[in-house]
């Protein structure tokens, strides 16, 4: 029996990874001229993928990835980036050097539990931060660069604005980063106002200090062949007209349209023509393997704010303050509404796409359809 093909929700490369064409070939020039990129694309849009993909092709340079997703502390961000170090570099001469440009930085030893050999990690205690940590730590990129030259890629960097001293702390990167002319830096991030906030309010310290790239589906004009060529693999093919309506249902975003697939590949069997019964099956398998989740989400919603996503799923979001949604919500006040959509944004259950608040999971959506609530 074929592996089922379809990969979501990790970093996909080679025979995995659905070309992006113009997209790399911008991305690669950018890089190769030392230029300072905004990735902007919604969550699962590939952004981190693209990435890897696009620096692992010939542009002589080595990848420091740093994931700040979740960050609440400057000890998280130090601490990321120093795992980021660690990817690239495991070697005890290394991980001491780390130590000797960042204070209060301190390192454990371990034995892995698989192998049975040392393993240093490098740690920041907790309310030991300081701005000299974030200095050292930047100084020390700079010191790699110049022994083999590197790309140094934020990932979900919108959630700096987490922090505490927030533009603080971005103002100290950006002091840096800015004499850093010869390293290319990638800001990744997959909440658009957030990373607006950042890169185009006159107010922060990295207005407009780099060119934005957006990745969304105008770069996967291939997309549809990628997925045909993947259910090819297990004899499997889908009805004319089938895929388009994935792609709709999920917005064109690819990790949802492979989650999705995946499904479909899981409840059909080799030789399946997949028609639109296949593709409520699949929808089925996806709401069991996802119920926990959406029963948990609706369980720390308020009534009011339960109300509008419900009223979200089935009326769309587009116009969420007018007549017909007020009246469909029964909620009387538009303030009301407003406040709720408010906080659904800042629970990342919703996002805003122009004037349109769209489901973060629209898998979520569908469920709620589908449960007739």
């Amino acid at each position: 029996m074929k592996q089922n093909p379809f990969k979501y929700g990790q970093v996909v490369t080679g025979k995995d990874y659905c070309k992006r064409g113009l997209l790399e070939d911008e991305l690669i020039s950018l890089i190769k001229r030392g230029q300072n990129t905004v990735l902007q694309g919604e969550r699962r849009a590939g952004k981190t993928s693209l990435i890897h993909q696009t620096v692992s092709r010939p542009t002589s340079q080595r990848l420091l990835y740093c994931d700040f997703l979740g960050i609440k502390t400057g000890e998280d961000l130090i601490q990321r980036i120093v795992q980021g170090i660690e990817t690239i570099e495991q070697q005890e001469s290394l991980i001491k050097k780390v130590v000797r440009f960042i204070p209060n930085l301190t390192v454990s030893v371990s034995i892995d539990p698989v192998t049975g050999t040392p393993s240093l990690s490098p740690s920041l205690a907790r309310n030991t931060y300081r701005p000299e940590s974030l200095t050292g730590i930047i100084d020390f990129i700079s010191h790699l660069h110049q022994q083999s030259p590197l790309v140094v890629a934020f990932d979900e960097f919108q959630d700096c604005l987490n922090l505490k001293d927030a533009w603080a702390t971005l103002a100290i990167m950006r002091s840096r980063i800015q004499f850093e002319d010869k390293i290319c830096f990638l800001f990744a991030g997959s909440i658009r106002n957030y990373m607006w906030k950042i890169f185009q309010d006159p107010d922060s310290p990295f207005f407009k200090s780099a060119l934005t790239l957006d990745v969304d589906a105008s770069s996967l004009d291939n997309f549809s062949g990628f997925i045909t060529r993947q259910f090819r693999k297990g004899k499997r093919k889908l009805e004319k007209g089938l895929f388009d309506r994935i792609a709709d249902v999920c917005f064109r975003n690819p990790g949802d349209i492979q989650q999705l697939c995946a499904a479909l590949w899981d409840t059909t069997q080799e030789g399946d023509l997949i028609t639109e019964k296949g593709f409520s099956q699949a929808l089925v398998h996806v709401f069991h393997n996802e119920l926990r989740g959406y029963e948990t989400i609706l369980s720390d919603l308020s009534p009011q704010q339960s109300v509008v996503l419900k009223t979200l799923a089935r009326l769309g979001g587009v116009s969420p303050l007018a007549g017909e949604f007020v009246q469909a919500s029964g909620i009387a006040h538009t303030s009301s509404i407003k406040a709720a959509l408010t906080r659904l944004v800042a629970k990342r259950l919703l996002f805003l796409v122009g004037k349109e608040y769209r489901f973060v999971n629209p898998f979520f959506r569908l469920w709620l359809l589908h449960k007739r609530y």
